[in-house]
């Protein structure tokens, strides 16, 4: 039982029929009987087969969706899964419970929010959500609409080709719902849901992402100049980006970063530059990250042109963070 709306419940020992009665929807009170004299009997309470059959989402009673509003999300969920239909009825206790969402713990909805972005087309259900006034309930910064639905389809099919796995495509999805949110409305998801670490990353890169788009359109703009603005941001937020991109060259640029120019790396390595004789510590990141910018700008190619062209840069004391010998 509950003590409050939206509080966690107080279980003690109870029979089958009543724990049973306290199960979200009448499709989840089926049971079956382990007793050897009833052994594999289903037991149906509450009509669970027959909305089965009808294909009906359906709760137990007028107080499930007040006691715990998260079955609100979890309804939505079902319903897009398994193509049925939430009953009149149940619509209307949503309704009226909709609002409590913003009493219940952040993690929770998160849980629920995130069980939804797992599904294998959650367009449907984000959709629904809409028709029940949810995003408001959840926090100011998300939001679904036609365009971030038709964005989410092109997220998925262009995965593949970003590297990105199935799992994490969630993540993308989670970043196209909080796109057009500001750097606050962001803080206050973070703060409100507790979403997991790379979660809340990705959900702090995306202002700065917005930013480099526009960049990104411009013309004359170098594989190292695209590698500095791309460098800090995941997969799959850069995914996000491609998806939700209306400038054809920004995409061009995101998906070449993606899988051609993330993966440059120059042939000298930070062992070369100790065996020269130079001394471990920033001048390193400075000489191979600028070393890298040349070979993304085809400037440089092969082994013997980098290690000529760095050994020029340290005779004309380009780089001085620390005492250099360069050896033979």
């Amino acid at each position: 039982f509950y003590e409050s709306p939206s509080a966690l419940p107080i279980v003690e020992r109870s029979s089958i029929k009543q724990d049973l009665h306290r199960r979200d929807f009448t499709i989840n009170t089926l049971a079956l009987d382990l007793h050897p004299d009833r052994l594999g009997e289903v037991l149906d309470f509450f009509g669970g087969l027959r909305d089965l059959d009808t294909g009906i989402i359906r709760v137990l009673h007028s107080l499930s969706f007040v006691e715990d509003p998260t079955r609100i999300l979890r309804a939505v969920r079902l319903e897009a899964r398994l193509g049925f239909s939430i009953e009149p009825r149940t619509a209307e206790l949503i309704d009226d419970a909709v609002e409590l969402l913003k009493r219940t713990s952040g993690e929770r909805v998160a849980s629920e929010l995130m069980l939804i972005l797992e599904e294998e087309t959650p367009e449907r259900a984000l959709a629904r959500l809409v028709e029940f006034d949810v995003w408001p309930q959840l926090g100011e910064g998300l939001s679904f609409d036609a365009e971030r639905g038709a964005a989410a389809e092109t997220a998925r099919t262009t995965a593949p080709a970003f590297g990105v796995d199935r799992s994490e495509l969630p993540e993308v999805y989670l970043c196209l719902l909080a796109w057009k949110a500001t750097p606050e409305q962001i803080e206050d998801l973070v703060v409100r849901l507790h979403f997991r670490k790379p979660l809340v990353q990705a959900l702090h890169g995306i202002p700065l992402l917005r930013e480099a788009l526009g960049v990104l359109a411009v013309a004359d703009l170098s594989p190292s100049q695209v590698d500095r603005r791309l460098r800090r941001f995941s997969p799959a937020v850069l995914l996000a980006a491609f998806a939700v991109a209306g400038d054809r060259l920004a995409r061009d640029r995101l998906r070449r970063y993606q899988s051609e120019w993330r993966k440059v790396k120059p042939i000298l390595t930070g062992q070369d530059l100790r065996d020269w004789g130079l001394k471990p510590g920033p001048i390193f990141s400075g000489i191979l990250d600028r070393l890298r910018d040349a070979v993304l700008d085809g400037l440089v190619s092969g082994e013997e042109a980098e290690e000529a062209l760095v050994r020029r840069w340290l005779e004309e004391g380009r780089f001085q963070e620390s005492p250099v010998r360069v050896g033979t």
